[in-house]
């Protein structure tokens, strides 16, 4: 979970920044298929996102240098984390 009052973190596609969520927040959007970079700032995963698939990420506070990272997760764990959270419009 992400934590601060009003922070927030630049989502990146490919390395260009797609949103900015703050805690509690999650978006959703479409990309075609074949492998892409999701990130946030110094670190990202690639990944290959297949066509009429649903994928789920997760932004997470660690211990690390930069603080936050970056996983793939299962669809149960996503759609339970997305019904606790508000969409960005």
């Amino acid at each position: 979970r992400m934590v601060g009052l009003g922070f927030s973190m630049k989502v990146l596609l490919d390395d260009k920044v797609i949103a900015r969520l703050k805690a509690g927040q999650y978006i959703t959007f479409f990309v075609d298929p074949g492998v892409h970079r999701i990130g946030i700032p110094d670190q990202s995963i690639t990944a290959a996102l297949e066509r009429g698939r649903k994928h789920y990420f997760a932004i997470t506070t660690d211990s690390s240098q930069f603080g936050f990272e970056i996983d793939r997760i299962s669809e149960r764990e996503g759609t339970s984390r997305m019904a606790q959270s508000k969409a960005l419009n």
